[in-house]
């Protein structure tokens, strides 16, 4: 799923689908579940050292477990194009990815940390990501898909100054179209302003979306100032809910969270986070943010455990 454009009441608390299994917008990082870690476990037994390796040169198992690694950075119902790459490094790794394949529209990369330190991606010379690896063991790392680039050959960097250790998977894909908005949520977002009633009735086509789909949504508190609720698993897996929440109630999600947040619930954890270090709370949420990130404190640890 897609993070609204701004709030971040919704940056905070989509992160945290796979720990509370919220559908108050998580961001994709299936890395974290339980299920994929056991995958990553699984993959390196298999590949082992692979180095900028074609895992079409190994085994079809090989090859099926890499495509799962690296598809789980995309959007659900992406589909893999060509065979994945897999690399085992420490400090820098190079990759010839040839040329783009046809239907094609991003490349899929998911990374895995084996030892602390930060690690530069670049395609074609041009700085597309970074990521961090902190503390020690295999963990941290993440995942997106990258925007084709044009004709010609495609080289994919890692480079790590500090030697760092990292696993990565690698596939082309072809992500779905992206949902349109309806023409109620058009409506709604016209005139800049989200009113409470056009929140709750955009929250209310979304359910029912979801419903049509086969799939429940509980709210927790239906009368809390941004809602939150509850979906499965499954119905983020199948694109049921990208599809019903960009559609029916992303925009006026983004913008209702936006218009409120310095008093949302999401705001208040993070002022008693911060009262808990000693530190006391600013006003407006941007302040707090500001606050947080001085402190070197991680805002998803405050929601978590509150």
């Amino acid at each position: 799923m897609n993070i609204p454009s701004n709030p971040r009441d919704a940056e905070l608390r989509r992160s945290l689908v796979e720990t509370f299994n919220s559908a108050a917008r998580p961001t994709r990082q299936p890395w974290r579940s339980a299920s994929l870690i056991a995958a990553l476990a699984l993959a390196s037994a298999a590949t082992g050292a692979l180095s900028a390796t074609a895992l079409a040169q190994s085994t079809p198992y090989d090859a099926e477990v890499a495509t799962s690694l690296a598809l789980s950075a995309a959007r659900p119902n992406s589909v893999a194009i060509g065979e994945p790459f897999a690399v085992e490094s420490v400090g820098t790794a190079i990759i010839e990815l040839g040329e783009v394949p046809d239907a094609a529209t991003g490349l899929a990369i998911r990374t895995q940390c084996m030892q602390p330190g930060t690690v530069n991606v670049t395609l074609d010379s041009t700085w597309i990501s970074s990521f961090s690896c902190d503390g020690e063991g295999p963990g941290g790392g993440g995942g997106a898909v990258h925007p084709a680039p044009g004709p010609g050959s495609n080289t994919l960097s890692f480079v790590s100054v500090d030697e760092t250790g990292f696993k990565a998977w690698i596939v082309w894909v072809k992500e779905p179209t992206m949902p349109q908005k309806s023409a109620q949520q058009v409506s709604e977002l016209a005139d800049g302003i989200v009113f409470r009633d056009e929140y709750l009735a955009a929250f209310n086509r979304f359910v029912g979306c979801m419903s049509a789909a086969g799939y429940f949504v509980a709210a927790i508190d239906p009368t809390a100032l941004i809602l939150n609720y509850s979906i499965s698993e499954d119905a983020v897996r199948s694109g049921a809910d990208e599809l019903c929440y960009e559609s029916q109630f992303m925009g006026v999600d983004a913008a209702w969270q936006t218009q409120n947040e310095d008093s949302s619930e999401t705001t208040q954890m993070l002022r008693e986070c911060l009262v808990r270090q000693g530190i006391e709370p600013a006003e407006p949420r941007v302040d707090i943010d500001s606050q947080l990130e001085a402190a070197g404190i991680d805002p998803e640890a405050c929601l978590v455990y509150g």
